[in-house]
């Protein structure tokens, strides 16, 4: 359905807008953006390549945005200009990528990549200290002795 000019310009406004929650899913946003742009197109809002572009860079988080920056560069030295489609599935693959790169290992042992949550580690287990002690002695043996407790 085709809008009136003054949602047109409020719609295209909202849209340039747009930015990824700090610290929300950038795949979601983009996949998002990508939604929406195609709507406004449907109602009769114009979004030029270069201002989806812009809403693209300034909508994602700073290492992202280099990073997308940097090839958008290089393909215009080259003169292969990129889609945009191929914009943001690279910079989708990228935060993914830095998601899985970054996840708390917390995540990374409910995924079964270590020990399950909860269980201690024997390693670290001759350095703890004792229950309801000071914190002077340890549990396990003296390296240099063989005695408990120091």
């Amino acid at each position: 359905m085709v809008k009136s000019t003054y949602a047109q310009n409020t719609l295209h406004q909202l849209f340039i807008d747009m930015q990824c929650p700090k610290g929300g899913d950038v795949h979601a946003f983009l996949s998002s953006l990508t939604k929406q742009h195609n709507e406004l197109l449907a109602a009769g809002v114009t979004i030029s390549n270069k201002d989806f572009e812009c809403t693209v860079l300034n909508g994602i988080p700073g290492p992202l945005a280099a990073y997308a920056s940097q090839f958008l560069g290089q393909a215009r030295l080259n003169g292969k200009p990129l889609e945009m489609r191929d914009i943001i599935h690279l910079l989708s693959e990228e935060a993914d990528r830095i998601k899985t790169h970054h996840a708390p290992k917390d995540q990374a042992h409910a995924q079964g990549k270590g020990k399950a949550s909860g269980q201690p580690d024997e390693a670290l287990a001759a350095t703890s200290t004792f229950e309801g002690s000071d914190g002077r002695h340890r549990k396990g043996k003296c390296h240099h002795c063989g005695k408990e407790g120091h």
